[in-house]
């Protein structure tokens, strides 16, 4: 599935959903930034960079199975979803979901945009389960998430390092890709 989708956001923005190409890393390492910048949705506060926004790792995403996918608004990446497969041959049929949104273009219909579009791609790719982990202090993904059908499947009981003495569980959440039940 190489296909690009047109969307208009809630807010009339208009924005490209496509699979990313090599020329998208230093916009894509950008979205990425800012979001880990929030220190409150990623494992670290700032990406020197990162396979997922290399032109050499994008370049050979496809060729392994995976998605990564881009939101494009006047030439900008402002969001990105990326579905690993499963590498070994008994989880193949699942994949671990990794979508982020710029924070300004947030509630705008993205992340629901790109979730669907990487459903359709996962269901022709023969994935049969998604997951997602989230920092238990992200109160704004659970609800998202839930409404696409995620459930909670397990924690990592303080897993995340906030400051000193302080933690924070991280989530497990899937679904499957054809009931959107977990």
């Amino acid at each position: 599935m190489k296909k690009k989708q047109h969307l208009v956001t809630k807010k009339g923005l208009h924005v490209t959903l496509r699979p990313a190409v090599e020329a998208d890393a230093p916009s894509l390492l950008a979205a990425l930034n800012s979001v880990a910048a929030e220190e409150k949705y990623m494992l670290r506060s700032r990406f020197d960079r990162s396979e997922w926004a290399d032109p050499a790792f994008i370049r050979q995403v496809e060729e392994g199975g995976n998605l990564l996918l881009v939101a494009v608004h006047e030439g900008r990446v402002i969001g990105w979803l990326a579905l690993a497969r499963g590498a070994e041959e008994y989880i193949r049929h699942t994949a671990d979901l990794m979508m982020g949104v710029v924070s300004e273009y947030r509630g705008q219909g993205l992340g629901s945009a790109m979730l669907e579009y990487a459903l359709h791609w996962a269901r022709e790719q023969g994935v049969e389960k998604i997951y997602i982990s989230l920092r238990a202090g992200n109160e704004r993904a659970f609800p998202f998430y839930a409404k696409h059908g995620f459930v909670e499947e397990g924690r990592r009981s303080k897993f995340v390092k906030t400051g000193e003495g302080c933690y924070e569980d991280f989530v497990v959440i899937a679904r499957s890709v054809d009931s959107g039940a977990g």
